[in-house]
């Protein structure tokens, strides 16, 4: 038979760490919240969802296509068009 009192101290301890745990990673996170909180001049850029002057649902995309055009455009900024064309064979 198991002792109902290790039972109980088990689920204590584990419900302690998960506190203890939880409230580590969100203090490790507010220096991340505090930086994703300054603007810096891109606005509404990471809101996705719906836009005034669009229907719900074009409005949410309108809103992912421009996050996406940002993301695209700042990942290949200073390539040359070499580095960015994909030629499959000499001919295409």
């Amino acid at each position: 038979m198991s002792n109902p009192t290790n039972t109980i101290d088990r689920r204590r301890f584990l419900m302690k760490t998960a506190v203890a745990t939880t409230g580590v990673i969100g203090l490790s996170m507010l220096p991340k919240i505090a930086l994703a909180s300054t603007d810096s001049g891109m606005g509404d850029l990471n809101l996705i969802g719906p836009k005034e002057g669009y229907t719900p649902q074009v409005g949410t995309l309108v809103s992912m296509l421009t996050w996406m055009r940002k993301v695209v455009l700042g990942s290949v900024n200073g390539m040359s068009m070499a580095d960015l064309d994909d030629l499959h064979d000499p001919k295409s």
